[in-house]
């Protein structure tokens, strides 16, 4: 690592590994507190008003999907956000980066993964 550099991961990757803690909850009908908008700002250290700005472009790249659906501890149901198959293939590549988040590929081979 070079002097200036920060090791760590900016907002939209960590909600991607956040995500990918819960991908076998895509299809629950009750789903964790971890995957409402207050659960992710939790987890990923943001306000919560912040999260729909945040995973904005994911929902555009076909990354990451939000529906209503009951949440555990939570009387009415709340927006909840699950990764795609697409967004599972993302943090499968060897070569994970967070500017995939954002449409741009470091790596030319692995653009047929993720078409613009």
């Amino acid at each position: 690592m070079t002097a200036g550099t920060s090791s760590r991961p900016g907002v939209q990757e960590r909600i991607f590994l956040h995500l990918s803690d819960y991908v076998d909850h895509t299809d629950k009908v009750e789903v964790p507190f971890a995957l409402s908008q207050m659960g992710i700002a939790n987890a990923v250290s943001i306000a919560r008003s912040n999260v729909p700005r945040a995973i904005s472009g994911m929902k555009e790249a076909g990354h990451l999907v939000e529906r209503q659906a009951h949440v555990t501890g939570v009387s009415r149901k709340r927006k909840a956000y699950f990764l795609t198959d697409e967004g599972a293939k993302v943090l499968t590549c060897q070569d994970f980066h967070p500017n995939w988040l954002r449409g741009t590929y470091p790596n030319t081979s692995r653009n047929n993964l993720f078409p613009t």
